[in-house]
């Protein structure tokens, strides 16, 4: 699902897996994706890989949250990046 469609705006993507501007699902991949695993600009899900990565297990991107972060700002329980807060940063 790509593009604004007609008097409504951005209309997500649903699905198992959603691939879209907008995403929705198990598996997401795209701008803003949310679902248990999800890639995308801004990505939130269990597991979030993305430009702003907000998770609840496994956040990786720019700008990480979640119980494990790795990111250049990484905020989590365990973090790993140029700027870690957290109880165990490195």
């Amino acid at each position: 699902m790509l593009g604004p469609t007609w008097l409504v705006g951005f209309r997500p993507a649903r699905g198992i897996i959603a691939v879209g501007n907008i995403a929705v699902g198990f598996a997401a991949f795209g701008g803003a994706a949310m679902g248990l695993v999800a890639f995308g600009g801004i990505s939130l899900g269990i597991v979030s890989v993305g430009g702003m990565a907000l998770a609840l297990g496994l956040g990786a991107g720019g700008i990480a949250t979640g119980y494990w972060a790795v990111g250049g700002i990484a905020i989590g329980v365990y973090a790993l990046g140029c700027l870690g807060i957290g109880a165990h940063t490195l």
